[in-house]
């Protein structure tokens, strides 16, 4: 167990990993560790738990790579609350619990890769703005609504099947919508739905290819509205074998 506030505080400390011993991060244990040579970190599968607030304020910290996304892994991610969110590594500041911007995340952090979890809860990377990517593995089977919604600056996402085949069946209402800067060609090929505004206003997209196990995509998800109209998307690709029969509004 990494106990409450261990190294807080220590600006002079540099690590970048932990022993695979640990099973507990406790609340606030990296607070203030922001040498500039703290620039990574990562925690393994063998943590079960992170409290609040263990990376705040880090602020060198740029690459992050964690087992799952808020408290503990897999929670359902139906309903929002702060340990479900990406943010709660950083601390909540006030606000919202559905967005990013009410957590003390550090603008120096830019990559994120989530090695274990299973469930990606709604919300859980929304409006983080410095982000630029973000890799998840297959042992994921769920996103969450608006899972990486509003984001100025991401532009990648990506589904690491290196170890295995994605799990994700469904993207569910507003994914990826108003993330400006992404850049995705296409999804696993275990997708099978496409729910409504999943690429909304994503005007950086200059191609998407559809792959034939999708059987239905939902209204406005390749639509801008009128702030966004000078984008890039000029191909959208059907495979031959394509199973879609109704295009919706």
């Amino acid at each position: 167990i990494i106990e409450e506030g261990l190294f807080k505080n220590a600006t002079s400390l540099v690590m970048h990993e932990l022993p695979n011993s640990v099973t507990t991060i406790k609340t606030m244990a990296f607070e203030n560790c922001n040498a500039e040579g703290f620039n990574e970190f990562t925690i393994s599968d063998y943590v079960t738990y992170i409290g609040e607030a263990v990376f705040r304020g880090t602020d060198n910290l740029e690459t992050l790579t964690l087992p799952f996304v808020g408290q503990q892994r897999g929670i359902d991610g139906e309903t929002v609350d702060r340990n479900e969110m990406f943010g709660w590594v950083y601390g909540y500041v006030s606000g919202e619990t559905n967005t990013n911007l009410s957590y003390s995340i550090e603008p120096a952090l830019k990559n994120v890769t989530i090695t274990s979890d299973t469930v990606i809860g709604a919300y859980a990377f929304s409006n983080a703005d410095e982000l630029l990517t973000v890799t998840i593995t297959h042992t994921v089977t769920k996103l969450g609504e608006h899972a990486f919604a509003y984001n100025d600056k991401l532009t990648t996402v990506t589904f690491d099947e290196s170890n295995g085949v994605c799990g994700i069946t469904n993207i569910e209402t507003g994914t990826f919508r108003d993330s400006v800067s992404l850049v995705m060609a296409t999804l696993p090929t275990s997708v099978v739905t496409i729910e409504d505004y999943v690429f909304y206003n994503c005007i950086s997209n200059p191609s998407f290819e559809v792959q034939n196990t999708v059987t239905s995509i939902g209204e406005y998800t390749f639509a801008f509205d009128e702030d966004h109209m000078e984008s890039e998307l000029t191909t959208v690709t059907f495979d031959e074998t394509c199973q879609i029969t109704a295009i919706e509004e």
